[in-house]
């Protein structure tokens, strides 16, 4: 998979504000030390870390960079935090322990042990990731869930809750269940990373994206209206790619 071309055609197709930001999960430590990436300083939010590399910095962080008891839970980091059933009622968010207990279940996370994490824009990745994150606004999401329905037909399963977006929505389940999911950030998110009211986010494991951006490539025709497409041939004038647009070819227009 060439990821610079798959950024170049994700973005040309999209217009996306950000960089679509590549997760890569280390393993051990002596991997991590070996990467010639400048470790991020200090500690952050993991949500806070993915907005870095949405805006175009690459960087690799350990345990000790890690800032939320979720993010290391969610993400299988360093030592585990004691997230207790008490804790998940102060938070305010179940109705009673019965719903809290719950969703602690079903919160996704990674079991096995992980040292730290590389985050880098797609393009720039000098590792296959193991995730892709987008960050979208409602149009772009439905354009991507159609690029992946191109190939694989309906999602079967989403993993939604409003809670801990990027740690487990948009990087756990998407690498444990290898499957599209989507997410509507959470609040947590969008007070410390300061996201804008309409962007959501994606998470797409990398073994699926090359098929899903050539289905977003597919359906541009029979999707996009002629508005859309004038300013996709601009995206792609200006990156030297070109794509056979048709007006009037949706099928809402037939």
């Amino acid at each position: 998979m060439d990821l610079k071309v798959v950024a170049g055609d994700l973005y040309c197709a999209l217009g996306l504000e950000q960089k679509a930001v590549g997760v890569r999960f280390i393993q051990a430590q002596e991997e991590f030390d070996s990467l010639e990436v400048a470790q991020i300083k200090g500690r952050l939010k993991y949500c806070a870390m993915v907005k870095k590399a949405a805006e175009g910095r690459s960087f690799k962080a350990g345990p000790e960079n890690f800032g939320c008891g979720g993010a290391v839970n969610a993400l299988g980091i360093g030592d585990k935090v004691d997230l207790s059933l008490a804790n998940y009622m102060k938070l305010g968010l179940y109705a009673n322990e019965g719903v809290a207990a719950q969703a602690m279940e079903d919160v996704t996370k990674i079991k096995q042990h992980i040292y730290g994490v590389l985050l880098m824009p797609l393009e720039q990745c000098i590792k296959i990731p193991d995730v892709v994150i987008m960050l979208a606004n409602s149009y772009q999401a439905m354009r991507v869930l159609q690029g992946y329905t191109y190939h694989h037909g309906v999602i079967k399963q989403v993993h939604l809750s409003g809670n801990q977006a990027f740690c487990s929505e948009c990087t756990a389940t998407p690498y444990i269940h290898q499957e599209v999911n989507i997410s509507v950030l959470c609040s947590g998110t969008r007070f410390i990373a300061r996201w804008d009211d309409h962007q959501m986010a994606i998470g797409v494991p990398t073994c699926q994206m090359e098929a899903v951006v050539d289905g977003i490539l597919k359906t541009m025709n029979k999707t996009e209206p002629d508005e859309k497409k004038a300013e996709i041939r601009l995206r792609a004038e200006k990156q030297n790619r070109k794509y056979l647009l048709e007006n009037k070819a949706a099928y809402y227009y037939e």
